[in-house]
């Protein structure tokens, strides 16, 4: 494993994979498992492939200290407006997607739209009204039209494999999608059939629609 190496290209020769062109060198293989989140449509161009996975900034905060909120209330979702709250430490970890943000890279904070967010918290819950934001960060959500992940071979290059796209569910799905991709790879079949999550669906125009991604 290299830890901090940038993946600059990709070997493909004959319709498969034969490599990979790193700052730190090239890796020959003939077989790429390419988990590369919201970076992932620019990594599949390299490969020739055009991948359906795009990145949007998505914000969450923390309050101080917030006894208004127990610790054991739950993850609790409007699904109308995205907003999301639930205990975290002392405080209570509060996030929304701004439905106007524009895709790109940007991870940066937007207090505008965290000011606006605690305005949405305090008219759902409010409770809330009183909190402050304790800290606050952004990062990338990697989004595809249906918000599905894309799993398993992509038969327009032979060798490249992909799990990325998973459009915000990757911590819950990861350790699952891992165990039957290694499935699949290993003895070309898989306890679970994840062939609706292919490639090969938008194409198709198949595309599974999760309605409750926030």
């Amino acid at each position: 494993m290299k830890e901090g190496v940038e993946v600059t290209g990709i070997d493909v020769a004959g319709g498969r994979v034969q490599g990979v062109l790193t700052s730190a060198g090239e890796v020959a293989t003939r077989l790429l498992l390419y988990c590369a989140g919201a970076w992932s449509s620019s990594i599949g161009r390299m490969a020739g492939l055009e991948i359906p996975v795009l990145p949007y900034r998505r914000h969450i905060a923390v309050t101080g200290a917030f006894p208004a909120v127990p610790r054991t209330n739950p993850m609790t979702v409007d699904f109308q407006t995205s907003l999301h709250f639930h205990p975290e430490g002392d405080g209570v970890l509060i996030g929304m997607s701004d439905r106007a943000e524009a895709r790109g890279y940007a991870t940066d904070v937007n207090w505008d739209f965290l000011e606006k967010m605690f305005e949405q918290a305090a008219r759902r819950a409010p409770a809330l009204a009183g909190a402050g934001i304790k800290t606050a960060w952004a990062g990338l959500y990697e989004s595809t039209p249906d918000h599905q992940a894309i799993l398993g071979p992509l038969p327009e290059v032979e060798g490249f494999w992909c799990a990325a796209g998973f459009s915000g569910h990757g911590f819950m799905q990861a350790p699952a999608a891992a165990l039957l991709l290694a499935q699949l790879l290993l003895d070309q079949n898989s306890e679970i059939d994840i062939s609706t999550f292919a490639f090969s669906r938008f194409a198709k125009g198949a595309l599974v629609h999760e309605r409750n991604v926030i």
